[in-house]
């Protein structure tokens, strides 16, 4: 654990470490091992419900925003259900905050957000293996719990805002025990001369997290240091019997854990990340029958995992039609949210697979907000990608789809084609897959003779696959080296800061919202000269 000058995040961390071993051992939390449990005996979930799950999943991460965040730390990650969750929640409105598009992002109307997500979190919970949470925390006193909120599984908290030094560390603590440690003091800044991270004006905070941990059917080994790209790294082999699905674009290969409700499915581009991402949608479906898929022996080799990572989704939530709740302190609206942001964990070893996430986002009342730090909506120059992206759009306005449903929407960006870099990925391609290796280095094998290896040692995509919901957790694993420089080595100092720029609204999510609020000026040229043939 690292050291931190701040007393009284150490206490309060201990308080609530110490109510972690009197608390979580009654069983409620560290269950018994099951028996194996097979799909149809799991609880029953709507076609409907989680086919728009999925699809809400492949925005998040099929587009070359999740891709960059990759090229710039080395990897990355999201927990999708728990950003589907989040918006489900704020959904509700036990504060009034517009929810305009949050039917859009998660592919689900209005009228049955609550239903799929009360279903889709009970068939999550269901699960031994996971832990999972929703609360909110707010500093009204009689702001009551409605009845969707409790149909969310997600609990009111009070919370006093207006001493936002043990507000901080106080939730902090509350998700580094909900996750077992695996998240502590990484997803609300404390805040410094950069900007407060909670202000005493602050309405509400929203907060999910989760906790998984498995073993695999069949265990990984320890093979030793291996390149991975051009980074020599730890790399784990297991034999076993394995799903393969291979197309022209990519190669998966699906490792099942031993009850065999999740899985963890590997993603191996055949071009790199940037090529892979029209065909994200495909990849995230294991049930997808196209390409060639086989059963078989298999030896699948990958680095050894250990990453802790923070994201946010402003930028595709906004793309999916969410225009007028985070970051938008426009007069009218009297509550505007700040990006979901999110703290991941994962780790692959030889003794066990492991994640967990935190998700929040934070409520802060508008015109408080302008009247205390000053600030107010102006136009801002766009920034040269978002004036690109804004010069090929023809109609910024709300329009109706084929099914006369409005869209908010940007109506010339794909939720699948967000462009953040004109830049090529610079993947290595060096190996190819498949390889042979010899079955005798593997206990699992008992005869001689040659087996298929499928190695894992350059960029690649993965997922925790459950086997009712879809991808309920996705990562890219992309330079260990990058990691290290731009990730794990931040000073204690320089860490508030690097929170800070994902949890709090800036100038590019500004710049989003100007973009698409701010009409084009009419094409002078076309209109005058466009009946002249050059």
């Amino acid at each position: 654990m690292r050291r931190c000058s701040h007393s009284l995040l150490v206490c309060t961390t201990a308080f609530f470490l110490l109510s972690l071993a009197v608390v979580y051992t009654n069983g409620s939390v560290f269950r018994q091992e099951s028996a194996e449990v097979s799909v149809d005996e799991m609880k029953f979930v709507p076609f409907d419900f989680t086919e728009a799950f999925k699809g809400f999943a492949s925005d998040v991460v099929a587009n070359e925003i999740f891709v960059e965040h990759s090229n710039t730390y080395g990897a990355s990650a999201a927990y999708t259900f728990g950003l589907g969750q989040l918006l489900a929640v704020v959904n509700e409105r036990m504060f009034n905050v517009p929810n305009d598009g949050i039917d859009e992002a998660l592919r689900t109307d209005f009228g049955s957000i609550t239903t799929a997500y009360k279903d889709m979190t009970e068939s999550l919970i269901e699960d031994s293996k996971v832990f999972a949470t929703s609360s909110i925390y707010t500093s009204n006193r009689t702001l009551e719990s409605t009845d969707g909120i409790k149909a969310l599984n997600t609990n009111v908290y009070y919370q006093d805002f207006s001493q936002p030094h043990v507000a901080v560390p106080s939730i902090n603590a509350r998700i580094s025990i909900q996750t077992f440690g695996k998240i502590f003091d990484k997803l609300i800044p404390r805040g410094g001369w950069y900007g407060p991270s909670i202000y005493s004006f602050t309405k509400g905070v929203f907060i999910n997290t989760f906790f998984y941990k498995n073993k695999f059917l069949f265990p990984f080994t320890d093979i030793g240091k291996q390149f991975f790209g051009t980074d020599r790294v730890r790399m784990l082999a297991s034999g076993g019997t394995f799903r393969i699905r291979r197309t022209q674009e990519f190669t998966t290969v699906t490792l099942p854990f031993k009850d065999k409700r999740k899985s963890i499915v590997l993603v191996l581009p055949k071009a790199g990340l940037q090529d892979m991402i029209p065909w994200m949608d495909s990849a995230l479906d294991s049930k997808k029958h196209d390409g060639f898929i086989e059963t078989k022996p298999l030896i699948v080799q990958i680095p050894a995992l250990n990453f802790t990572i923070t994201n946010e989704y402003f930028s595709q939530v906004f793309y999916m039609g969410v225009n007028n709740t985070m970051c938008n302190w426009n007069d009218h609206h009297p509550f505007f949210l700040q990006p979901p942001a999110q703290s991941l964990y994962y780790y692959l070893d030889s003794d066990k697979f492991e994640v967990a996430a935190a998700t929040g986002a934070q409520l802060n009342n508008n015109q408080q907000f302008q009247d205390i730090t000053g600030i107010k909506r102006v136009q801002q120059p766009s920034p040269p990608i978002i004036q690109e992206q804004q010069s090929r759009q023809e109609d910024l306005s709300a329009e109706k789809d084929d099914e006369g449903v409005t869209t908010n929407a940007p109506s010339s960006i794909s939720r699948s084609s967000i462009n953040l870099s004109d830049e090529d990925d610079d993947e290595d391609d060096s190996s190819e897959i498949p390889v042979t290796g010899p079955r005798k280095e593997y206990k699992y094998f008992e005869e001689e003779g040659p087996v298929e290896t499928i190695r894992f040692d350059k960029p690649f995509y993965w997922y925790l696959q459950d086997e009712v919901l879809g991808p309920v957790y996705v990562g890219i694993v992309n330079s260990f080296k990058t990691y290290k420089e731009q990730v794990a080595s931040i000073e204690d100092g320089f860490d508030d800061m690097f929170k800070y720029q994902f949890w709090s609204c800036g100038t590019k999510h500004l710049a989003l919202i100007d973009m698409f609020q701010s009409p084009l000026p009419p094409n002078d040229d076309a209109q005058q000269g466009g009946e002249e043939d050059d």
